[in-house]
Order: C-alpha cells, then structure tokens, then sequence
C-alpha cells in the first residue's frame, strides 16, 4: 500500500483530523493537508473522498510522497501559466474578438477539433501586422512566479509547451525562467500574418510529442514528472505524466488529473508539494 500527501477543503476533513500536518489559507479558502496511509480505513476513506472531489470539479488533490519532487514540470500556457488566451488577446487588438472568441472555448472545452479551429481561427487574423501581435498582453497566474522559483530552488526543469504561438510563448519562458519551450507559428507575408499556421501544428499530439522528446533529451521517466494544463489540447499530455494537474481544468479533464486547481492559484499546488 501506499503514502500519500493530500489537500481539500477544510469543510470535508473535520472527521479526518488525526491525519492532517497543516491549515492553509489561499485566497481566504481554507484547506486541509493530510498524510496518509492507504492501507488504514480512515486514510482510504480520506483518499476516496479527495479522489470524488477532483472528479467533481473541486479543489482537491493526492500525490503519493515519493513524487513530491518530480524530475520536470511540463506546463500548458494560455489559462494556465497566464491568465488570457492569447489568441483571443490578440483578436481584440485586431478587432476580431468575437468569432475568434467563440470558437477558442469549443475548442478548449473538446466541442471542436483543436487543429481546425486553430486554422480557422488564424485565418481570420489575415493582415494583421507584427506591431499588433508582438503588443499582445498577458498576465501570469497567480502564484505562478512564486511556484516556478520554488521548482527551480530544487533543480526542477520546467517546459512550456502550448498550442499558441511562438511570438509570445518565448517571452513567457523567458519570463517564467523555462528551460525550453515548443508552440505554433504564424505565416507572414513580410510584417503582416498570412493567415496560415506553419505546419506541423502543435495540437493535442503534438504537445505530447513534445513532452516524449524531452523526457529523451533530458533522460528522465515520464512517470516521475508532472504535467499542468486547463483544457481538452492537454489530455494527451496529461496522461503521460505520472502526476497530471488541472490548472481551473474544463469538466473534460476532471476523471483524468489527480490535482484540480479550481481557483487557478499555484499557492494551492505549491502547499500540496513542498
């Protein structure tokens, strides 16, 4: 049997109290972490209720102890290590929000498939210039700068691998201190986008092909890895992974993660592993 770390909200471990290590405060939500040991009663009955909660779309989560320092973190970027999607950011400047819009959140949530819906959507951006795109904002998650600091302090690589592009992806790794990073690219036609995608796309599989070539590269087992994304592009990924964490994860990713980060704050997930 095995050892596990686990947090929840406070509310559902009152029962629980002779397991618990710690109370925490993210955001004024009030949270719970537990050590247990599976092979007792009241701990399995402890990590069946987190395990229902992650599955119900609340903040909950359980790691066995033995992966409470991974070799390497694989994060998701749009909804995930920053705020916005960063297609949507740069459709408002080009004044294309909506149509763009609509079909992200399809795309997001499995209703459409990632690599049309990615080409649709660029090719409604046709002409829009370098200045534009290169001016699109964003805004890290919170916590999230705090977190990858503590993962670097315990010599944990971190990849960013998005189904966005390149243009701001290298600015967020370079930002977040990555140490690599894998995303689309846009067409252009000389200082304007030519409304295509440069091919291979980086959909679903191609992030987990990404995520294989590091774990080759870098020697280190899948297994003994995390990932972190928000949406259906993740699933792939997710499931190579020996710890797979939704970052304010659609309802398609629920039965897959073992951690759902419902607030969207790395505090949560920082107070879980350290």
């Amino acid at each position: 049997m095995s050892k596990f770390k686990v947090i929840l909200p406070k509310i559902y471990s009152e029962e629980f109290e002779s397991s618990r290590v710690n109370v925490v405060d993210v955001e004024s939500h009030i949270f719970s972490v537990h050590v247990l040991d599976s092979s007792r009663q009241s701990d399995s009955d402890l990590l069946s209720l987190v395990k229902k909660l992650v599955n119900d779309g609340d903040s909950a989560g359980a790691i066995e102890l033995g992966r409470l320092c991974p070799k390497a973190v694989f994060f998701d970027m749009d909804a995930t290590v920053i705020r916005e999607e960063s297609l949507v950011e740069i459709a408002k400047l080009a004044g294309k929000e909506q149509g763009v819009a609509s079909m992200t959140r399809d795309a997001m949530a499995g209703g459409m498939d990632f690599a049309q819906s990615l080409t649709k959507r660029v090719a409604l951006l046709k002409g829009t210039s370098k200045d534009v795109v290169h001016s699109c904002p964003h805004t890290f998650m919170p916590g999230f700068l705090d977190f990858a600091q503590f993962l670097k302090s315990r010599n944990i690589k971190l990849f960013l691998i998005s189904g966005g592009f390149l243009d701001l992806v290298a600015k967020v790794g370079a930002q977040g201190d990555f140490d690599d990073w894998h995303a689309n690219q846009f067409g252009w036609d000389k200082d304007f986008l030519d409304g295509t995608v440069l091919h291979p796309i980086v959909d679903a599989e191609g992030k987990a092909s990404a995520v294989k070539a590091w774990g080759q590269k870098f020697g280190f087992d899948l297994n003994d890895c995390y990932a972190i994304g928000d949406g259906a592009n993740d699933l792939k990924m997710l499931n190579l992974v020996g710890v797979p964490i939704g970052m304010s994860p659609k309802p398609i990713l629920w039965p897959h993660i073992h951690i759902n980060v419902k607030q969207g704050h790395y505090e949560f997930l920082k107070k879980l592993i350290e």
